[in-house]
């Protein structure tokens, strides 16, 4: 089974709180996953200075990546995410797949030093 590599974030002012519920509804889909611990950062490429809560989180899967995404997404529209707060760069909840199996799906995320932290603490939770 491949070895999934995630990315949670929120700037919302209930960050604390969307990541938690991403944490119960990934831990019920996927009950291998293990997390990093929750890092505060700067805002990239957003005009809206909120800071974001980002943690890093590891799970096995037997299901291919179109089915992760569809569940990854599914987790963000039930934290409340739209469009319309998207505009506005209110981010309630982002959660992105970084690397599956042996293939880095984002390589521009990887070089961030908050990715790059907690790739390292998950692989030394191992």
């Amino acid at each position: 089974m491949p070895n999934c590599i995630i990315c949670l974030g929120s700037n919302d002012f209930e960050k604390r709180e969307k990541l938690c519920f991403a944490r119960k509804r990934l831990s019920e889909l996927f009950p291998s996953v293990c997390f990093a611990d929750e890092c505060d950062t700067e805002p990239i490429s957003l005009t809206n200075p909120n800071w974001f809560l980002n943690q890093l989180a590891s799970f096995y899967t037997d299901k291919e990546i179109p089915e992760v995404i569809v569940e990854l997404k599914d987790i963000e529209s039930k934290a409340g995410r739209t469009t319309a707060d998207k505009a506005l760069e209110i981010i309630k909840l982002d959660i992105d797949l970084l690397i599956y199996g042996d293939l880095v799906l984002k390589p521009e995320d990887m070089t961030r030093q908050y990715v790059i932290d907690g790739v390292r603490q998950l692989h030394n939770n191992k």
